[in-house]
C-alpha cells in the first residue's frame, strides 16, 4: 500500500463539487417517434434518420452518433471523441464504445427488416484492439448482416479512427421478433 492509499481525501464527505463542464440534452418524445415510423420498413426508416427526416434514437443524441450512411443490410455512422466521454485514463470508455457499435449494428439489421417488424440484442463480443481518445479524431462505425434467418441474425461491427486504423471489432446475435398480431 503506497502511503495515501486509505488516507482521508482532501475534501470531506458530502462537500460539494464545483462543477464547470454542462451538456444538455433534448429529444422527441420516443411514443411520437414510433407512430412516424408506422407504415415505413426499417431501410425507409433509417434512410429518413440519416437524412434528417426523423429524429436520431435518444441515445445517438446522447452520445453524438450520426448515421452518414445507409443501404440494405448495412450502416455507418461517426462519432466525434469528446470528454465527457472518456475514462479516467482519457481515452474514450469501452461502454461508449460498445453502444457505438450495438446502435449501428442493429440499425444495419432494422435496414433488412419488414414493415413493424422488431429485434433486440441477444449478445455482443467487442474486441478492442486499440485506445480511442480525442486525439484520434473522427471514430467511424460500420455495421454488417452477415447473416439472418428466420429468429436469429448474425452481425458485425467495427470502428476505425481517422486515419482508417481499425480499433474495435465486434459481433452479435440478435433476435427477430415477431410484428404485433
Amino acid at each position: 500500500m503506497t502511503s495515501k492509499q486509505g488516507e482521508a481525501a482532501d475534501a470531506a464527505v458530502g462537500d460539494e463539487f464545483n462543477y464547470d463542464q454542462a451538456r444538455v440534452v433534448s429529444w422527441v418524445d420516443p411514443e411520437r417517434v414510433r407512430r412516424m415510423m408506422d407504415g415505413l420498413t426499417g431501410l425507409e426508416v433509417n434512410e429518413a434518420i440519416r437524412d434528417g427526416r426523423f429524429p436520431e434514437p435518444t441515445l445517438s443524441r446522447v452520445l453524438g452518433i450520426r448515421c452518414v450512411a445507409v443501404s440494405a443490410g448495412e450502416v455507418s455512422a461517426e462519432l466525434m471523441p469528446r470528454e465527457d466521454l472518456e475514462n479516467m485514463g482519457g481515452t474514450i470508455h469501452g461502454g461508449v464504445l460498445a453502444a457505438l457499435l450495438d446502435t449501428v449494428m442493429g440499425a444495419a439489421l432494422h435496414t433488412r427488416l419488414s414493415v413493424g417488424q422488431k429485434f433486440a440484442t441477444i449478445d455482443l463480443k467487442v474486441t478492442y484492439l486499440r485506445p480511442l481518445s480525442r486525439a484520434s479524431g473522427v471514430m467511424r462505425c460500420a455495421g454488417r448482416v452477415i447473416n439472418a434467418g428466420r429468429r436469429i441474425a448474425y452481425v458485425e461491427g467495427e470502428i476505425r479512427d481517422s486515419s482508417a486504423a481499425l480499433a474495435v471489432h465486434a459481433v452479435g446475435n440478435f433476435a427477430l421478433l415477431d410484428p404485433p398480431g
